[in-house]
């Protein structure tokens, strides 16, 4: 299944702009995390009658920004649990909102979060089917949808 990039778009700049109060755009290059730096990754995985993922891939300077926005902190207040909430919760609105897209019985997973230096994520037997790259804040941050064939 083919996922119309203006509505991922739209979904990711709503649920950024409303719920962070943060300035994100979609960009058309290539965008891409900086290497060597801590990044992380939010994972929601879908079941149903269509099965796949929903990813957002951001620096960690980015959650923590995120996460000093929901929770109405400072950077340096920010731990690392309230960043892994805040990235789990943003791809669980994100999913929840492609999820209205599918057929009828799709269900979506508890997020998962990744963290780390250079890692790879991969779903078994999933392919990308609609990859969006963003910037926020004037960091880069990546929306990823993959279908399990």
């Amino acid at each position: 299944m083919h996922f119309n990039e203006e509505d991922v778009n739209r979904i990711v700049t709503d649920i950024w702009t409303t719920i962070l109060d943060l300035e994100i755009e979609q960009v058309q290059d290539v965008v891409a995390l900086p290497p060597g730096q801590r990044s992380m990754v939010g994972c929601i995985q879908i079941a149903g009658e269509w099965q796949g993922a929903v990813t957002l891939f951001c620096p960690d300077s980015l959650v923590r920004k995120s996460a000093a926005s929901m929770f109405g902190m400072s950077e340096d207040e920010v731990s690392e649990e309230e960043m892994q909430d805040t990235l789990g919760e943003l791809t669980n609105m994100t999913a929840g909102n492609i999820n209205t897209l599918l057929p009828q019985g799709c269900t979506i997973s508890l997020p998962s979060v990744a963290e780390g230096i250079d890692y790879k994520i991969t779903i078994p037997g999933g392919r990308i089917t609609t990859q969006l790259g963003f910037m926020c804040e004037g960091e880069p941050m990546i929306a990823a949808i993959m279908e399990r064939v």
